[in-house]
């Protein structure tokens, strides 16, 4: 049986900051945006993170129980079922407990979450990956190797690396990156 096309990503993160996972969180949710995907971003009200994605013109949804894990879990689960999301993407590791507790409670979504740092995860992090009917975006092959010594099935396991939307529309173009045609040469 063949998946349906993913229509609509939700980002979401509890951090109020402009860390380096929230700087790409907000260049994933534009580059899917450019891809013609509907992107959401969830976080915590007047933070850094709302009003740099309000800036860049995307999809907010803000609540500030997004730091409690099951708060934050009927805030996901129904604000995915009212968006009609077919894929969460979470980053930070609350994030992660309230969007797999928004799908065990009956979300209807396929749950992503960010690992791109190369320290020991939580231990459960295995069972997360199993639970979530997507697995774990690794931004780098290391990270990969690191998941799979903490019992990651490779299937779970999947490299994107961090993507990169230039301000520029030219430049988005020559990068070959989003642009209409097949990348440039010497780009992956």
């Amino acid at each position: 049986r063949q998946r349906p096309e993913v229509g609509t990503v939700l980002y979401v993160t509890d951090t109020p900051k402009t860390s380096g996972g929230s700087r790409q969180m907000l260049n994933n949710a534009l580059a899917m945006r450019q891809a013609g995907l509907r992107a959401i971003l969830a976080c915590p009200p007047d933070s850094q993170i709302e009003a740099a994605a309000r800036a860049a013109d995307l999809e907010v949804a803000t609540s500030p129980d997004l730091g409690r894990v099951r708060p934050a879990a009927r805030f996901l689960r129904e604000l995915a079922r009212r968006e009609g999301v077919d894929v969460v993407h979470t980053f930070h590791t609350r994030s992660v407990k309230s969007a797999l507790l928004a799908r065990l409670t009956g979300g209807r979504f396929r749950l992503f979450f960010n690992r791109g740092v190369l320290f020991a995860p939580n231990p459960l992090t295995a069972l997360w990956a199993l639970l979530s009917g997507g697995g774990v975006i690794c931004n780098s092959q290391a990270c990969r190797r690191m998941m799979r010594r903490f019992l990651v099935p490779d299937r779970l396991a999947h490299v994107v690396y961090n993507a990169f939307v230039p301000t520029e529309p030219a430049a988005v173009a020559s990068a070959g990156a989003l642009g209409d045609g097949p990348p440039a040469a010497g780009r992956p």
